[in-house]
């Protein structure tokens, strides 16, 4: 059941991220819209292809899609500040670059997608 609503979590931050509609968000993914709002409520279980097809659409690894893996900026806080105190302004400092490249990619999927081609 906990996997569920990760994955409801998560599929509802990337959609309001990025400011999408049920449908808008379906196509994007190439998932059909009755099975994404599914997935979005809980009621239903994604099977693991679809959680590969998803998470790399979202640019992010199955374990953030489920929940199980940390995102890697709280990993790096843990790993940073264990070394050395002094050294968390610089964890800061890369969230916050992390946070911006998000923010970037996510701009660059959405001209790829409105530009109509695939220019990976």
């Amino acid at each position: 059941m906990e996997v569920k609503n990760n994955i409801a979590a998560k599929l509802n931050d990337v959609m309001k991220q990025r400011d999408l509609s049920i449908a808008e968000f379906s196509k994007e993914l190439g998932i059909a819209r009755s099975s994404l709002q599914g997935y979005i409520r809980g009621n239903v279980e994604m099977r693991l292809d679809t959680a590969e097809l998803v998470s790399g659409k979202i640019g992010c690894t199955i374990q953030l899609v489920d929940g199980t893996q940390e995102p890697p900026t709280q990993s790096l806080e843990l790993f940073v500040s264990s070394l050395h105190p002094s050294l968390l302004p610089l964890v800061e400092h890369s969230k916050q670059m992390m946070a911006e490249l998000q923010i970037l990619s996510d701009k660059l999927y959405e001209m790829e997608l409105q530009s109509g081609g695939d220019e990976s």
